[in-house]
């Protein structure tokens, strides 16, 4: 009796995990505003212009990945910003 309930419990499980990959989520795309507007003002433009840039990110406790895209201003900006944060204003950092 034991045999055949393992049994089923996994058979079951293998058919559940046997479906196709799910599509990929649109959340894991973020695309800032100044890069769509780059974005929308030339059809020529693409994800791969060299004026934006793309970059996974990963939370803090999750395996989840999502893919970020800014301007390169944006990104600098946000170096500073996170520079400042963490040695304070007027401070420059020593590598």
């Amino acid at each position: 009796m034991n045999r055949i309930l393992a049994t089923v419990i996994a058979i079951g499980f293998l058919v559940g995990c046997a479906g196709p990959n799910p599509p990929p989520d649109s959340r894991s795309l973020l695309v800032s505003d100044a890069a769509l507007a780059l974005l929308q003002s030339d059809e020529s433009v693409t994800l791969g212009d060299e004026r934006i840039r793309c970059e996974h990110r990963q939370g803090l406790g999750t395996r989840f990945q999502q893919t970020v895209c800014m301007t390169i201003e944006e990104f600098d900006r946000d170096r500073e910003w996170s520079l400042r944060d963490a040695y304070g204003a007027g401070h420059q950092r020593v590598d």
